[in-house]
């Protein structure tokens, strides 16, 4: 009986023993680190904008002549924007439209028709000193036009954009730093680095380019200059996810 008990007590031993080696094998030891995600913010004063602005002409006669006259008043205050420094490539013309509207009949019954003609001018201000003068003669009262809406932007996204990645980088080492500090422990390498460069995100007040929001008119123009558009800072954000690893301490 006592012999049975040894085998049974060995094999056992055997089993166990196995089974521990087996846990190693399958169970790598884990290395001691952290993760964090490095934040960034900047503010950066806008320096063009981007203005659409919309033409419209309405004729009686016909298509043509609507057409005719749009581009009279297209020429004109592409021609004054022009003579106030703007290059060819600030201006971009987009393509012509024209459409038929049916009005009430005439006392006689004849069916009466409208003619319009519209165009879409594009202007990326370089020079926003500029543009309250630039307004001014895109709401010309002989011009019919809308301002459909203005976005602000900047001219350099890379420069600002590389502040704000190298911001996030050292925002991470800091929230890592005082992590670790915490458990007593200490950064030593970097195990691992998750980034996706997001600088053309650029936002104003909170959305990505979003417009002014503003239908401008000749009514507004008459409210004086200065007041059409305030500029509001363009934020850049960025953020990147670090992993560390840890010389760890006893905790006391």
């Amino acid at each position: 009986m006592k012999k049975l008990l040894s085998v049974v007590m060995i094999s056992c031993g055997l089993c166990c023993a196995a089974d521990a080696v087996a846990e190693q094998t399958c169970s790598p030891v884990q290395t001691p680190s952290v993760q964090v995600r490095g934040h960034s913010r900047i503010q950066v004063d806008p320096d063009m904008a981007r203005i659409h602005v919309q033409f419209s002409v309405t004729d009686s006669t016909d298509a043509g002549m609507a057409r005719k006259k749009l581009e009279n008043i297209f020429g004109v205050a592409v021609g004054k924007l022009k003579a106030l420094g703007l290059a060819d490539d600030e201006l971009i013309a987009e393509s012509l439209y024209t459409s038929r509207n049916e009005l009430d009949d005439d006392k006689a019954g004849k069916k009466r028709f409208e003619y319009e003609a519209s165009r879409t001018l594009v202007v990326n201000l370089k020079n926003l000193a500029l543009m309250d003068r630039v307004i001014e003669i895109v709401l010309d009262n002989k011009s019919n036009a809308q301002i459909r809406y203005v976005a602000f932007d900047i001219s350099d996204k890379t420069k600002y954009a590389d502040q704000a990645k190298n911001l996030a980088v050292q925002d991470s080492i800091r929230q890592a730093k005082a992590v670790s500090a915490g458990y007593n422990a200490k950064i030593s390498r970097v195990l691992r680095i998750d980034y996706n460069q997001s600088y053309d995100l650029v936002e104003l007040n909170g959305t990505a380019m979003r417009s002014a929001g503003v239908m401008a008119n000749k009514s507004a123009a008459a409210d004086g200059a200065g007041a059409y558009f305030k500029p509001q800072k363009i934020t850049i954000r960025d953020d990147v996810d670090v992993t560390f690893e840890l010389e760890t301490g006893r905790i006391e």
